[in-house]
């Protein structure tokens, strides 16, 4: 915060003004995460969605759906390229109208309800997906896209209940985690 001598006493910008690489970068510019998540009760059923939605982490992104939430990526954009240089791991800091603004893990995992605990290096899960991914139709290599998922949604019915929801958490991650293009494939290395 600014002291009564009107010096300013937080941290430095982490890029010069206008010189943040963020601002070269493309992006979309709202998602309209309610006409995405909706695909599944549509395509898998209304258990499968309130199953996901009440005994998932992710669940507090369906319930952001109900809502119609739409999502700025602008506002990223400008919190990111307007990014203090702080040496803390858990909280983020940018200027917001000229004044310094905290943003931190404890918060973000209150306000939205995920589960932001640290990560055990020591839990491994040794799960082989190739039968689903060959399923699905993701080729061996490669993450599935928003499109083969979308398919699959629609050509699933006779699968089993935990499949169904596989498929729908991948959805998630897809859309309402990653935030990625339609034609963009989730990374392998997160399965």
């Amino acid at each position: 915060m600014a002291s009564a001598s009107g010096s300013k006493d937080y941290p430095q910008r982490l890029y010069p003004e206008g010189k943040s690489p963020v601002l070269k970068k493309s992006c979309h510019h709202n998602c309209k995460l309610h006409e995405f998540i909706m695909m599944i009760m549509d395509h898998l059923g209304e258990e499968i969605y309130n199953d996901i939605m009440n005994n998932s982490q992710v669940g507090v992104l369906l319930k952001l759906a109900l809502t119609s939430f739409i999502w700025s990526a602008k506002t990223v954009q400008y919190f990111v390229s307007n990014q203090l240089k702080v040496d803390r791991n858990h909280e983020f800091w940018t200027l917001i109208g000229g004044r310094p603004v905290r943003f931190s893990l404890l918060k973000y995992a209150e306000i939205t309800g995920l589960n932001c605990d640290p990560i055990d290096p020591n839990d491994k899960l040794e799960i082989d997906h190739t039968e689903f991914w060959a399923e699905i139709g993701v080729r061996g290599g490669e993450g599935p896209n928003w499109n083969e998922l979308e398919a699959r949604m629609k050509t699933c019915q006779a699968w089993t209940y935990e499949k169904k929801k596989m498929l729908a958490l991948l959805f998630i991650l897809h859309v309402g985690v990653l935030g990625l293009h339609r034609n963009s494939r989730i990374p392998l290395a997160l399965y």
